[in-house]
Order: structure tokens, then sequence, then C-alpha cells
């Protein structure tokens, strides 16, 4: 994880320091999609039919999608909105299914962009927001998420362009069945307090 937040300065100080912030555009429409890893530990019963043994499981694979709307200002600096979504699957014993986790973040970001030539520029973005996690072997829970991004971009033309961007999206909770299953599972007591994901997605840009 610290790695991966190291990487995402990397790519701002790179922006900040050989991009040129008065050449990007003003205006930024985002729509992408990609694979995405929950990187926290999920507990799961290893027997549906028996909730006797716990099994914990990280790094498993998901599929994530977005949209994002940015404004920059001359001086590179901005804002942007952000909605995305995330869907994992996990084998349950006897479940007859993939049990699904998923989760919803929107809220606002502060950005920085700039662009090394006409065609090629960078991003990255923090922010926080609404987050909320649900699936089909536990209740929804509602809590407050954090965004961290950063990512490249390739304009074909002055109005669209195509480009890949990294992620890590953090939602907390305070739930009080999260602070039941913290007493049943001592283990999980530093690890349920919600959960964490990165993704890495391509899509469609579009400048105005």
């Amino acid at each position: 994880m610290k790695k991966f937040f190291v990487l995402l300065i990397l790519l701002c100080a790179g922006a900040g320091l050989w991009a040129q912030p008065g050449e990007h555009p003003r205006n930024v429409v985002k729509l992408s999609g990609g694979l995405d890893f929950v990187t926290s530990k999920v507990y799961l019963p290893v027997d549906w039919k028996s909730f006797n043994q716990i099994k914990s499981v990280r790094w498993q694979p998901g599929v994530t999608a977005s949209m994002e709307y940015q404004h920059f200002w001359k001086s590179g600096l901005g804002f942007g909105l952000n909605l995305i979504y995330n869907d994992t699957r996990y084998s349950v014993k006897n479940y007859g299914k993939k049990a699904a986790i998923r989760s919803i973040y929107a809220g606002p970001s502060l950005a920085y962009s700039g662009c090394f030539n006409k065609h090629w520029r960078v991003d990255c973005a923090i922010g926080g927001g609404y987050g909320e996690l649900g699936g089909d072997l536990f209740n929804t829970y509602r809590g407050f998420g954090v965004l961290l991004k950063g990512g490249i971009e390739y304009m074909i033309t002055r109005h669209f362009g195509v480009g890949a961007e990294l992620s890590e999206l953090y939602i907390f909770t305070n739930d009080d069945e999260l602070k039941y299953l913290k007493d049943i599972i001592p283990s999980a007591s530093s690890d349920v307090s919600g959960l964490s994901r990165i993704g890495i997605s391509a899509g469609m840009r579009f400048y105005f």
C-alpha cells in the first residue's frame, strides 16, 4: 500500500516538474473501466451451511467502472467530481453462486494537471466523500471514502483522447455489525474497519 501511495506521489511530482500547466484542457470528462483488487482482509464462511469456520481473503480481483468530471484553471490546479463502482466475487462452499461484495463512492476531489506536449497529459487527484459497502452475505454499510488517483492520457484530437490510471480507494465504516464481527473473530480487530481497493483502469476522455 505504501509503495502504491509513493507511486502516485511521484506521478504528481512529475506533472508539476515537467508538464506545462497552461496548455492543458480546462474541462475533462472521463469514462473508465478496468480491474481492481480488494487489498483488505475479507472474512467469509468456509461453508455456507456451517459458519463454524471463517476464512480471510486478500487481494481478490474484481471489476471497476467510473465517471469523472474535472475543471482546471490556468495554473494546473482544479477540482473534480468522482463516481466509482466496484464489484468483487468470492467463492463460498455450498452458497450456490459467487458471493459479491460491492462498493460505491461519490465525492469531490482536488486535482492537478499538466501537458508534456500537445498530445500527452497527466493528472492526479485526492478526494473524500460518501462511501458505501454492500454484498450478498451482509447488510449495507455506509461511511466515508478517501480516493487517491493518478493517470496519463493521450489526446488524439483537441476534444477526444484515451487514458489509463491507477487509483486507491478506502471506505471507512463504523457499524454495529462490524463491531460484533470484531468480537466473534478476535484476529479481525485491526482489520474490520472498512475496505480498501487498488484499481487499474482505462477509457475515453472528452475535452472542452
